[in-house]
This record gives C-alpha cells, sequence and structure tokens, in this order.
C-alpha cells in the first residue's frame, strides 16, 4: 500500500510527488492547527477559567514543537477565521502571511495570498 501524495512506479519504485513549499507548508499548518482545536476539546472540561494551555505553535517550520499557552477563551478567539494561525513571535511565516496581533507570548497570522 502505497501513502497519499506517494505512488508506486512501472520499476516498484515509490515516487514522491512534491507540492511546492509553501503548499506543504500551509498543510503543515492546517494539521497543526486541526491538532490544537481537538485538544481543545479534549480539556475544555478539564481545565478552569483562565488556566493556559499549551497548543502546539501553528508555524510554517514542520518540524517545529514549539507550544503557545492560551486559555480555551483566547484560542477560540483568535481562531474564529479559518485563515488564521497561532505561532510563536518571529517563527517562520508562509508567503503572503500577515501578523495581526503579536503579544509577547504568541502572534496571530493571517493568510492574505494563498
Amino acid at each position: 500500500m502505497v501513502d497519499e501524495g506517494l505512488r508506486e512506479g512501472n520499476d516498484g519504485y515509490v515516487v514522491i510527488r512534491m507540492t511546492g513549499r509553501n503548499e506543504r507548508s500551509t498543510e503543515n499548518q492546517k494539521r497543526f492547527n486541526d491538532v490544537n482545536e481537538r485538544l481543545g476539546e479534549v480539556v475544555k472540561a478539564r481545565v478552569s477559567p483562565g488556566e493556559r494551555v499549551a497548543f502546539l505553535c501553528e508555524c510554517a517550520d514542520d518540524l517545529c514543537h514549539g507550544r503557545v499557552e492560551l486559555t480555551l477563551d483566547e484560542f477560540e478567539e483568535l481562531h474564529e477565521d479559518k485563515n488564521v494561525y497561532v505561532i510563536i513571535p518571529g517563527h517562520p511565516r508562509v508567503n503572503g502571511e500577515v501578523v495581526l496581533r503579536g503579544e509577547a507570548r504568541f502572534e496571530q497570522v493571517e493568510k492574505r495570498c494563498q
């Protein structure tokens, strides 16, 4: 069985379908955001109001293991728009992203060009 993005060539070798760097970075950001949304749902009943949760950094670096500490209310407020991601200040961004809000703990970035 061959994973999505891969195909088996006539000679039996696996061929990797490469996408552009921005496309891969955008896909990774969406995955990080999906994980964060699930995390928020899981911890909702377990954290007190105002308590911070360590969410994954949603930057363009697919190897990033950074965490952004936000309350659940902050997370929901910052993600009202689907084209918005929350990253550690100074972490990589995809071309076309602009910083909407910058704080000591996080930056809120929006994709304007895709």
